[in-house]
Formats: structure tokens, sequence, C-alpha cells
């Protein structure tokens, strides 16, 4: 019984929902929803144009760059010249292998410098920072001294280096990290005990209750 009501329900509910519904009146509300969506569509397009067309600039320009830092750095192997900026590489091919080399630390900054030439004829000092020339010394025959520390080739830095340089970056630590201490001890000065653990800190005695009538806490000996 309920199964045949509910079929004569549905039925008379989807005969009016066909009678309502004109295909031409969806096909019309259908456009109107494509024409209202034009506008933002039309905004899309012309921000990916416009994203397009900086990329465009940039790698043109990046080329650019790339083609005249190359043909600088060519023209100085080829003449046997070495520019601030270079790596050990190029060096290598411009000057050669040195014939001596030399270790030194200027403050915290180790380095390493390339010795070319040997008196009478000019000597160049080239050092290297890592894997960077950061300065070009030349000691002329006529004794006059020749320093370059300014870049004159950027180059971009390699995936070693890259790898090298993020485990330098120390972690990051709080500001205010909670501690044992007393405000303005030293971490040098707080002991330790042989295991290396800190020592917990020490307790105030507590209170001890007096006898009325005795305020110095001094009991008569029995």
């Amino acid at each position: 019984m309920w199964a045949r009501l509910s079929r004569v329900f549905r039925s008379f509910v989807g005969f009016f929902i066909s009678v309502a519904e004109d295909p031409e009146l969806i096909l019309q509300q259908n456009i109107r929803d494509m024409n209202d969506q034009v506008p933002r569509m039309n905004e899309s397009i012309a921000m990916v144009k416009a994203n397009v067309t900086l990329l465009e600039k940039e790698e043109t320009k990046y080329k650019t760059d790339y083609a005249n830092l190359a043909a600088k750095v060519k023209a100085a192997i080829q003449a046997h010249h070495v520019l601030v900026g270079m790596n050990q590489e190029m060096v290598l091919h411009a000057k050669g292998k040195p014939p001596k080399k030399d270790r030194e630390r200027d403050g915290e900054t180790e380095y390493e410098e390339w010795i070319y030439g040997e008196p009478p004829a000019d000597v160049d000092f080239v050092r290297f920072v890592g894997d960077e020339v950061v300065r070009v010394e030349t000691m002329k025959v006529d004794g006059e001294k020749i320093v370059r520390t300014e870049k004159e080739v950027i180059l971009e830095p390699s995936d070693k280096e890259r790898d090298k340089e993020a485990k330098k970056e120390p972690a990051e630590q709080p500001a205010n990290a909670p501690t044992l201490r007393r405000p303005g001890e030293d971490s040098q000065d707080v002991p330790k005990p042989a295991n290396g653990a800190s020592p917990m800190p020490s307790m105030p005695p507590p209170d001890i209750p007096q006898p009325p009538g005795d305020p110095n806490g001094m009991l008569p000996a029995r």
C-alpha cells in the first residue's frame, strides 16, 4: 500500500516538474550565467598574459647578461687574466696550476693564496675565500703594486655552495628559554654534579611556628 502511494506521489511531482521545465528557458539561463563569467575570465587571461610578458623580459635580460658575462670571462681566460669573482676552475683555465700555494688567516676568515710568477718577472697573488677570488695583487717588475678587490664578475653560486651555506645557518633558539639560573647569574657559575645534570635550585627553609609570648623564639630550658 505505502509503495503504491509513494509511486503515485512521485509520479505527480515528476509530472509538475516536467510541465514547469522549459528547455528553452533553461538554455537561456545557462547562457546568462556564462556571460556573467566572461569578465572574470577576461581578467584572468589578462593577468596570465602580463605574467608571461614579464617572464619573457626577464628571460631576455638574463640571456643578455649571461652572454656578456660569458664573453667577458672567456676574453679574460684567453688573455691569461684573473678577474675578482672568478672560481678556481676559471683561474686554472686562465693561469694554469699555481707553482705555490699559501694558506693564511685574516681574523676569522681563512683564505688560500695562489702565487704565479717569480722576480724579476711580475708576480700575481690570487686570494680565494672558499671557491671565489676575492683579491688579486700584482707586483710589477718596477716595484708598483696593483691590488684589485672589487668584484669584476658575479657568478651564481653552485649547488655545492648552496648546501654548504645552508648547513652553516644556526638553529634558532627561543628568546626566553626556560632556565634554572637566578637573575644575573652566568651559566658558567652554576655548579654541576659529576653526572653533568643541572642541580635543583635550593629551597628556602620552612617557617617554624613560634609559641605565643616568645618573640625571639627562645624557650626556657627544662
